[in-house]
């Protein structure tokens, strides 16, 4: 069952849910690599995922020398993996 009590969470979103809370980010292809789902089906996850908010498109350099459109890096919202800096300075602190 997902967080909010909607539709389960099916196996690819469960798979890129955790390489992306590891930290992973990067183009389709690398995800599905890392995660063992085919790029169609982890294309089409992604899309749902970032209309709900649980993924986000980031913005990357294009290579130099390379025509057409940059591939989209995809990674968690930075809110999510952004780190509390007041709250760690504190627990150093101590």
């Amino acid at each position: 069952m997902s967080a909010l009590g909607g539709r389960p969470t099916g196996p690819v979103r469960h798979a890129l849910a955790q390489v992306m809370l590891a930290g992973l980010v990067g183009p389709v292809d690398l995800l599905a690599q890392h995660t063992g789902w085919p790029p169609e089906h982890v294309r089409r996850t992604l899309k749902e995922m970032r209309r709900a908010g649980q993924v986000e498109l980031r913005d990357c350099q294009r290579a130099a020398g390379r025509r057409g459109r940059s591939a989209g890096v995809f990674g968690a919202p930075l809110a999510v993996c952004s780190v509390d800096a007041l709250a760690f300075a504190c627990s150093v602190w101590r």
